[in-house]
């Protein structure tokens, strides 16, 4: 018969010991980090906002307008040919 072995693992956690000041550093480290990101993110989507009004609006009008044309093309035609 087969011995069944039986395993113990301990773990240990040592928690770290912070000071008021460098959980102040912290904090302060963070807000830093949330301002540059939400700079850099604003900036990103107003270029993109930007790059979109210039580039893709103007296309769509362009896109609208060619199809109120054909539509427009088309009715006349389909009066004539009554």
């Amino acid at each position: 018969m087969p011995s069944r072995h039986s395993f113990s693992i301990e773990v240990k956690f040592k928690v770290p010991k912070f000071s008021f000041s460098d959980i102040k550093e912290m904090a302060s480290n963070s807000v830093v980090t949330a301002k540059k990101l939400f700079h850099r993110t604003s900036t990103a989507a107003w270029v993109g906002g930007i790059s979109f009004m210039v580039l893709v609006l103007p296309l769509i009008m362009a896109l609208d307008r060619e199809q109120k044309m054909l539509n427009q093309l088309e009715s006349q035609v389909s009066t004539t040919n009554i």
